[in-house]
């Protein structure tokens, strides 16, 4: 007869109805199945309602009630549901007749321990779990034959073990290890709960490993944990906690001894424990993904393999998104997910890494209570944080604050806790980095010391001893520079020789400390002069570059220290070889998902490498093509990435349309930019928590597609140079419309690479010397900062005066041109055979001017003596364009279009005769007025006054030719932030950022009458050529005109006027008309080359 048969009165009712709970339960026990324990949940409310308020079960079924909801809760994470479990438990408790059997009583009262431990963790309200600790104490001190005496000491073992998780007391943990040895001791061999005990009893060793580094206490762990998952039950959550506590075990055995058979089996139970979880249950399908991540993580710090720690963060994002935003665990998911962020931002140096890192980290030292042994952990990890981003922004405030937020973790985290020696470290290494911003002895002394302090705190074969061997051996480097004593770098070479031999030989660090200890023998050599030490310094630095899982710029400054020593001894062809592998290397170090802003950081660790490189090249007797590629090769990188985005891929889409679609989405994807974050809407936590992370793995997933795809494109006939360097016949094809030169300026030589029709020849400049180059770019720097029609802001002016108009040009400035063109210029052109004077404007040959590295810096068009009637000068033999690469040539040169004068144009015109916060008027309307009179008749001209900078980016996407009269600002330090300056009521800025994203496929001319808008400024990146005339020609105008320095304002007109008549009345090509208006300003004022030379064109 079923419960719905017997009558609402049935005696019987209750039991029945109870006993099909107790069956759906069962179920749940071992399935998972969220429904079944519904059900129980369901039925177990019948029966309770059914049953008599003196029914001798009831306080049974009151406790097996509130056990069901304690199984919803272990699921669903829903606190109302633990609540609900500790006052159905509570009432059960109430429930037990005075001078019933006390088992009942000790029973009920031991669950009710549990769910307040689970509130506890679940709330983070410190009442429940010390309530969680006296019920269990109560437990134990019943009746001492109790049948289930051995579950009430493991249940309370649990709560003093969370207790010393977050207080940190020694006392805590050993009682704990004494109350589930003796459960056990209580446990038989055959019994169901003999498994969790001993995964129990494994946990408390794997913590006491933590405190004493007793190995045999690890081993101890280990044994317990495989015992444990042997005779684990087949309740899945029992199990899945059986793998994943061995898991943690033989992570924490191979972080001891190194093995990788350890950690890849704890990846593979960590797999399994999260497959044995429900997808709904989420406690612990959480907290088995969050140690799979820190499994991935550290597999990724041995190999250094990316898609390790990509898998590290995806794993550590499911788990956040698995765990209740007002769950303490929260707080650790968050930690964990900052740390995984700065280990990508250490290895990509992508500044949205960092920055993403910072801000969860934040957020996990807010959630973090006072007196929770993790902050000092949380806030010593904060504080590093900190310091990476002020490394990378130069911004002391980062600095002070990472160091203040460091002393703050270190003055939390108790000296037994394993994160003390850490902490000491890192606010060693905050006090070193200020050291090397302002020089304070005491700052670095204070380094020292606490690295010295740290190493004493570490345990022997701890694994972070090879980091702090490391670091205090850079510190005691630096201070060998200070006070030269031999002992100091001796010891510095012994500490790293000593983390050297700690670190196994595939370790991706290896590289680094191979790179350290070789500068520190280098340092040696300097004050010992012995050859033995350069030898070993220079086979550290070749060991480190042949480092194949090491970090890649890591390995090509080591190639390139390596390569200089080689140089030396004049052992070119080794130096060479060394070159062209560390060369080889840039891709690897200058990722596609890298921003410019990111790029720009990486790059400077590489200025001028590409011009030792083709130095040494031609030393080595290789060709003057194989010179020229691998100065091609390392110059204008954030350019040729561009390019290699917006290249026509119209024949890959015609003939391979699957590859094309495939292509065109994955570059799609590399180059959006990250969202902005939060919203002024909603300024959640919440409402970020996915964002970045989803979009940083997607961006570098699709990275490694979009390089897959192209692989797979060029194993198609007709594609197999797709997106490949220039070959030499191709080079050659650029020189069909006249000769391309480029300079080659480095310590080793210098030449001019010189490339015709028919021949690549490289021509020995004896005479031109890189501190001579220097020194000319330093003079015209100083001559023509910041004056003529370059901004200046209303609180610098002192006088009203603006402008140069009566400024003297300074000699020296007259002499280095004559020099330029004697040391430089003229023997190109002579070896051209264009020396020939005479000739018409119309005859005259073009020549490109590649790159050049410091050469592009300098006005080669304008080298020369311009005295009246000199020829003696670059304009009198050729008409001269630029361009910073052969890649971007080859890219104007394939957007170049028809003629614009040809055809109707669109003309954009964008006047400025005042500008918001700056002094001053420019004389643009008599610019703008002569422009559009001059164009009216060939073009349809549209005229922004004073425009907002949307409205200008808007017109830029269709405009054919765009006019520029404005203000322009060079950004010396970060090129990308360089711009034009525009607005009506507010100052806005039309960055080089800006521009990034336009690129218009019907774009022709981009004059850029302003200040500086091809000026060259930050050292390190003037082989990218970086400025707001080469962002136009990335962005589709295959002809731009730029100013090298600040353009004097009448000169700017007068230019501006002349060129449009010979462009569009005369009918004269770009280059051409934009010559023969300098010449004649030149012809004019020949004396003031500051005022005719800046204007130059760029492209086609």
């Amino acid at each position: 007869m079923t419960f719905k048969a017997l009558s609402p009165n049935h005696p019987e009712r209750a039991q029945r109805v109870y006993s099909i709970a107790g069956y759906f339960r069962q179920g749940f026990s071992r399935t998972g199945e969220l429904l079944l324990i519904e059900k129980a949940i369901h039925f177990g409310r019948i029966a309770l309602e059914t049953m008599p308020e003196n029914h001798p079960r009831r306080p049974e079924f009151l406790n097996n009630l509130g056990v069901f909801f304690q199984d919803r809760f272990s699921r669903k994470g829903d606190v109302e549901d633990i609540k609900r479990a500790a006052a159905y438990t509570q009432q059960a408790l109430i429930s037990v007749p005075d001078g019933a059997d006390s088992r009942d009583r000790i029973d009920f009262t031991s669950n009710l321990g549990v769910y307040y431990e689970k509130l506890f963790r679940r709330t983070g309200k410190m009442q429940y779990l010390d309530q969680a600790i006296d019920m269990g104490q109560s437990c134990i001190d019943g009746p001492p034959n109790h049948p289930n005496r051995a579950g009430a000491f493991n249940n309370l073992a649990r709560h003093l073990r969370t207790r010393y998780q977050i207080l940190g007391d020694q006392g805590d943990l050993e009682t704990a290890l004494s109350h589930v040895k003796h459960s056990l001791s209580l446990t038989p061999d055959n019994h169901g709960k003999r498994g969790e005990r001993l995964s129990n009893l494994s946990s408390l060793m794997y913590e006491r490993y933590l405190l004493s580094h007793n190995i045999d206490e690890l081993d101890g762990a280990v044994t317990l944990a495989k015992q444990a998952l042997d005779c684990s039950s087949e309740n899945y959550s029992h199990r899945s906690q059986a793998l994943n506590n061995l898991g943690k075990c033989l992570q924490l055995q191979f972080k001891r001894n190194g093995k990788m058979t350890d950690l890849e089996e704890a990846i593979r139970l960590g797999e399994l424990a999260v497959d044995a979880v429900p997808l709904d249950d989420y406690a612990n399908r959480s907290l088995h993904l969050h140690n799979l991540s820190t499994y991935y993580h550290d597999r990724f710090l041995r190999t250094g393999r990316v898609e390790d720690l990509q898998n590290s963060i995806h794993l550590m994002q499911k788990a956040i998104d698995a765990t209740p935003e007002d769950d303490p665990d929260m707080t650790y998911r968050l930690h964990g997910l900052g740390i995984l962020f700065q280990e990508r931002y250490l290895r990509i140096a992508d500044s949205k890494d960092i920055e993403e890192a910072i801000r969860v980290q934040r957020e996990a030292v807010e959630r973090i209570p006072v007196g929770h042994r993790s902050r000092g952990h949380c806030l010593n990890n904060l504080g590093y944080f900190i310091l990476l981003l002020s490394s990378r922004t130069g911004k002391i405030d980062d600095l002070e604050e990472a160091i203040e937020v460091a002393k703050k973790g270190l003055d939390v985290v108790p000296k037994q806790h394993s994160g003390y020696a850490t902490a000491l470290d890192n606010l060693g290494i905050c006090y070193a980095d200020r050291y090397d911003r302002v020089s304070e002895l005491s700052d670095l002394e204070e380094s020292i010391r606490l690295g010295r302090e740290a190493l004493e705190a570490t345990p022997e074969n701890h694994p972070g001893l090879i980091y702090r061997w490391n670091n205090l051996g850079s510190r005691l480097a630096d201070l060998f520079s200070v006070i030269p004593s031999v002992g100091i770098i001796n010891e510095a070479i012994d500490i790293g020789q000593k983390a050297l031999c700690a670190l196994p030989e595939n370790h991706y660090f290896r590289a680094q400390l191979l790179y350290n200890l070789g500068a520190r023998f280098k340092a040696r050599f300097g004050q010992s002069k012995s050859e033995n030490d350069l030898r070993e310094s220079t086979r550290l630095f070749c060991q480190a570059l042949h480092s194949h899982d090491g970090e890649p710029m890591t390995r090509i400054k080591a190639g390139i220290t390596a390569a200089l020593d080689m140089n030396s001894s004049r052992k070119w062809g080794e130096s060479a070889s060394i070159l062209q592998e560390s060369l080889d290397l840039l891709p690897r170090a200058t990722l596609r998902t890298g921003s410019r802003s990111d790029l720009q950081h990486t790059i400077p660790n590489l200025a001028g490498v590409s011009a030792l490189a083709a130095s040494v090249f031609l030393k080595a007797g290789k060709s003057p093509l194989q010179a020229l590629q691998i100065l091609e090769q390392g110059r204008g990188i954030i350019a040729g990435l561009v390019i290699d985005s917006r290249s026509d891929v119209s024949l890959l889409r015609k003939k391979h349309p699957d590859l094309y679609s495939r292509y065109d989405y994955a570059r799609k994807v590399v180059a959006i930019p990250f969202s902005s974050g939060l919203s002024g809407e909603d300024e959640s936590f919440s409402s970020l928590k996915n964002n970045y992370t989803l979009e940083s793995l997607q961006r570098h997933e699709y990275s490694v597609k979009l390089e897959e795809v192209i692989q797979e494109i060029r194993e198609n006939p007709g594609f197999e140079r797709f997106q490949l360097p220039l070959t030499k016949n191709e080079i050659l094809h650029l020189a069909r419309g006249g000769p391309l030169v480029s300079f080659n300026v480095s310590v080793v030589s210098s030449e001019a690479f010189i490339v015709t029709e028919n021949t690549i020849q490289a021509l020995p400049l004896p005479e031109l010397k890189k501190s001579d180059v220097q020194q000319m770019m330093r003079s015209l720097v100083h001559a023509s900062n910041g004056r003529r029609r370059d901004a200046k802001f209303v609180e610098d002016v002192d006088d009203g005066s603006f402008g140069m108009e009566d400024e003297l040009q300074p000699v020296e400035i007259t002499s280095q041109m004559s020099t330029l063109w004697a040391n430089a210029v003229k023997p190109v052109v002579k070896s051209l055979g264009f020396l020939i004077p005479g000739k018409t404007m119309q005859e005259l040959p073009r020549i490109w001017w590649v790159g050049g590295g410091l050469m592009s810096a300098l006005p080669l068009h304008a080298a020369g003596n311009h005295h009246p009637g000199s020829t003696d000068n670059t304009l009198t033999y050729a008409v001269s364009s630029f361009a910073p690469t052969l890649k971007s040539l080859q890219f104007s040169r394939s957007t170049a279009q028809t003629s614009p004068n040809a055809e109707a144009s669109k003309l954009l015109i964008v006047s400025m005769p005042t500008t918001p916060d700056i002094a001053g008027r420019l004389n643009v309307t008599e610019e703008v007025a002569a422009i559009e009179s001059t164009t009216k008749q060939h073009s349809t001209v549209k005229t922004l006054k004073r425009p907002a900078k949307q409205d200008v980016l808007a017109e830029l996407k269709s405009a054919s030719i765009c006019h520029f009269a404005c203000h322009g600002r060079a950004d010396a330090l970060e090129p990308a932030k360089s711009a034009l300056l525009l607005g009506n009521t507010a100052l806005e800025e039309l960055s080089i950022s800006d521009l990034d994203a336009i690129y218009n496929p019907r774009a022709q001319i981009a004059y850029l009458s302003a200040c500086s808008t091809a000026e060259l400024g930050e050292i390190g990146l003037i082989d990218e050529s970086i400025h707001l005339a080469s962002t136009f020609s990335l962005a589709g105008f295959p002809h731009v005109i730029g100013t090298l320095w600040g353009a004097v304002d009448s000169a700017a007109v007068d230019i501006a006027r002349a060129f449009y008549r010979e462009l569009f009345v005369n009918d004269i090509s770009v280059a051409y008309a934009l010559h023969k208006a300098v010449v004649r300003l030149r012809n004019e004022d020949a004396a003031y080359i500051l005022k005719w030379a800046p204007f130059i064109h760029i492209g086609a």
